[in-house]
C-alpha cells in the first residue's frame, strides 16, 4: 500500500487519483509553458510559423509524443489568434481611414 504524509496506508483508489493528479498537473505546466512561448512569439507570425512548420515535421517523422502535441495545440492557438487579430485590425483600419489610398491594409483593397 501507498503510504501518505502522515505515514499511514492510503487506499489503493486514493493512491490511483494521486498520481493521475500529479500527472495531470506536470501536462497543465508544460501546456502553460509553451502558450507562454507561443504568446511571446504572437508579434512575429512568420516565426511563428516557423514554429509550427518544426512542430509538425516532428509530428510527420513520428516523433509524436505528449509534449509535442501540446505544443502544436499552443502554436496552432497562437497562430489562429493572430491572424484574427490582424484581420479585424486590418478591417478596422479601413473604416477608419475612408479614402481607399490611406488604407494600411495590405491583405484586401478598400476600394
Amino acid at each position: 500500500m501507498v503510504k501518505n504524509k502522515t505515514g499511514r496506508d492510503m487506499n489503493p483508489a486514493d493512491a490511483f487519483r494521486k498520481v493521475q493528479r500529479q500527472k495531470e498537473i506536470l501536462r497543465n505546466k508544460k501546456e502553460r509553458s509553451f502558450q507562454r512561448d507561443a504568446a511571446k512569439l504572437k508579434s512575429n507570425p512568420d516565426a511563428l510559423k516557423d514554429e509550427l512548420r518544426e512542430v509538425l515535421s516532428m509530428q510527420d517523422e513520428g516523433k509524436i509524443n505528449m509534449s509535442v502535441r501540446l505544443k502544436q495545440k499552443a502554436y496552432k492557438h497562437a497562430l489562429d489568434t493572430t491572424i484574427k487579430a490582424r484581420k479585424v485590425h486590418s478591417l478596422f483600419l479601413c473604416s477608419v481611414n475612408t479614402h481607399p489610398a490611406l488604407c494600411l491594409a495590405a491583405s484586401h483593397s478598400c476600394a
